[in-house]
């Protein structure tokens, strides 16, 4: 259930310039980052977004009596969805579409998880939230496009405007009409926005303002991470692991897991699924091989992996952000989905077993 990425080598030069995890860090520098949170949004990402928030304020406040900083603002954000589309291919790890595009059955779950009041916690982009990107990014397109047509059909201005001289006045008008009903449609969806960003500030208890500010989001909830910091503070290193593997799974039965099962966590280890890239199935045994208490081996690059099990490997499941990470960026792969609470509950489980 290890990462493989075809883009290998941007990931590389990525992590060094967006600052991911680096192996040769001091123990002191670890902890602090741990207090921090993780870097999720790399600073091209906060920029987008910013730049997005300024463009479209500036676009709606200017649209009847400043046309110029109007069309301005236009292609600005024409500009930034280009960038944010390509950046959704080959980004970083959380800012690509593959981490947080879900069907419609996924992101019904979620809600539903939202509405008991036990939400799923998601380092990136949550189900809904990754549903909201991509519809605020193809309206935004298409009120762009249509705001391009009708300023060229208009004012026989602008890059495309050789392709709409000419329109009647009829098509000129729908054009128009269009771009405001679109427009007014991103009204909507950036109040639904909003509002899903308040309730998971509050049920989760993160400053999520913030995150799009520094890049850094807690990995865990708050009150699970003061307790796994207690924890760490408080007992002997043996009793620590223990102790905050419990914690992580009581943690994933406040989202919705119940009754963890050690058989269906080793079913999951052993699960074939179909490789997009048509090769051989994938499972998460590929990388980690049938035995969690051995060490497995990078299918392509021959990296040895450490153990899975903590019987094998006592610091393997001891830091609760590197565990939430782990299960983001190996479901996606392997599965090519966000596991569940309940999937990774049973997952801990079974390795708690061996």
């Amino acid at each position: 259930m290890n990462a493989h990425h075809a883009n290998e080598t941007i990931g590389t030069w990525q992590e060094r310039f967006f600052g991911h995890e680096n192996n040769m860090r001091t123990e002191h520098a670890a902890k602090q980052d741990q207090e921090a949170g993780i870097v999720v949004w790399d600073p091209l990402v906060r920029i987008f977004h910013w730049g997005l928030v300024l463009m479209v304020t500036l676009a709606f406040l200017t649209e009847d009596d400043f046309m110029f900083l109007h069309v301005l603002a236009g292609y600005l954000i024409l500009g930034l969805v280009i960038f944010r589309l390509i950046w959704g291919v080959m980004g970083t790890y959380h800012a690509r579409f593959q981490t947080f595009v879900h069907g419609p059955r996924r992101i019904l779950g979620y809600l539903s998880t939202i509405l008991r009041g036990q939400p799923e916690h998601h380092v990136g982009h949550n189900p809904a939230g990754g549903g909201m990107v991509v519809a605020i990014l193809l309206v935004l397109l298409v009120t762009a496009l249509l705001g391009m047509a009708t300023f060229a059909a208009k004012e026989f201005q602008g890059p495309v405007w050789l392709l709409a001289a000419g329109l009647g006045t009829m098509t000129v008008k729908t054009l128009e009409t269009l771009h405001e009903l679109f427009a007014n449609l991103l009204l909507i969806l950036v109040a639904l926005h909003v509002t899903g960003v308040v309730v998971a500030m509050v049920q989760h208890r993160e400053n999520l303002l913030k995150s799009m500010f520094t890049g850094r989001k807690r990995a865990v909830p708050v009150p699970a991470m003061i307790l796994i910091l207690g924890l760490m503070i408080g007992f002997p290193t043996r009793t620590v692991h223990a102790a905050t593997l419990d914690d992580i799974l009581a943690t994933y039965r406040t989202q919705g897991g119940q009754a963890f099962s050690a058989q269906k966590g080793e079913e999951l280890l052993n699960r074939p699924v179909k490789d997009p890239e048509g090769g051989a199935d994938r499972t998460c045994a590929t990388c980690h091989t049938r035995n969690p208490k051995q060490r497995g081996q990078h299918p392509k690059t021959g990296k040895p992996i450490e153990p899975l099990a903590p019987a094998a490997n006592p610091e393997r499941l001891t830091d609760a952000a590197k565990v939430e990470k782990w299960f983001g960026r190996n479901c996606e792969w392997t599965l090519g989905r966000a596991c569940t609470p309940q999937e990774k509950g049973d997952f801990l489980t079974y390795l708690k077993s061996l």
